[in-house]
């Protein structure tokens, strides 16, 4: 499987030590929406590392609600861009407007 190439840095962890929790929105035929639930590793301002939870598709376009140490919560678009060796999966940010990107900077700074 691919491992996609990253050219953003990655930003900081979370103060404290703590993850970040990252619910995936999933569409379901006729049924709305299925929520899966991941630990986001690797937050760069291209994308997320999702760790735990299903396993998607590569190429599938989900929304993600990335739940910020502030309570607050991200909305991004973004697309299963690889599969990685340990099964967690790299998804890349296709619709994150520049509020929310800084929000997850200055979330995950010390």
């Amino acid at each position: 499987m691919d491992r996609p190439q990253t050219s953003s840095p990655a930003l900081e962890a979370p103060a404290r030590g703590a993850a970040l929790e990252v619910a995936v929105v999933i569409p379901a035929a006729g049924q709305g929406a299925v929520y899966a639930m991941f630990e986001a590793r690797d937050l760069a301002a291209d994308g997320v590392t999702l760790v735990g939870g299903l396993l998607l598709e590569k190429n599938e376009e989900v929304t993600l609600e990335i739940r910020l140490p502030d309570r607050g919560l991200v909305r991004a678009r973004a697309r299963i861009a690889g599969i990685n060796p340990d099964a967690s999966m790299r998804a890349t940010f296709v619709g994150l407007d520049d509020a929310d990107r800084q929000r997850l900077g200055r979330a995950t700074s010390p």
